[in-house]
């Protein structure tokens, strides 16, 4: 319990100025009644350091499950992506030039449309690069 030193029994001041109110903002003018009640027991101390920790254990586990959905979603929409480009890829017409003069003979805006591509031998047609870059 902390009491103020305006509690605390006086007797005259020195300077005699008896109008004069007791100083009470700092800490060294408070007075205590036996031991000071800012401690707090070990107990106590131990309970709110684990509410601490299972606060941040659940703050983590919501970070966790956040970052796992949004690498998922990232995941998803490049999967998604890719099959997009192969199914285009697939579904193309296309124009095989063999005689490699055309290609050089062709304007840039010709060039945007020509892309050089690879068979593999499992018949997957894969895009290599565009000739106009």
């Amino acid at each position: 319990v902390v009491s103020v030193a305006r509690d605390a029994p006086r007797g005259r001041w020195k300077s005699g100025r008896t109008w004069k109110e007791p100083q009470t903002k700092r800490s060294s003018m408070r007075v205590y009644d036996g031991v000071p009640v800012l401690k707090s027991s070990w107990e106590k101390k131990m309970a709110q350091r684990q509410a601490r920790e299972r606060v941040k254990e659940v703050s983590r586990e919501f970070e966790a499950k956040k970052r796992a959905r949004v690498e998922e979603e990232r995941e998803k929409r490049e999967e998604k992506r890719r099959r997009r480009e192969e199914n285009e890829l697939k579904s193309a017409t296309y124009q095989v030039l063999k005689d490699p003069s055309k290609i050089k003979k062709m304007s840039k805006k010709q060039l945007r449309s020509v892309k050089k591509m690879s068979v593999g031998k499992d018949g997957k047609v894969q895009l290599e690069v565009h000739l106009a870059e």
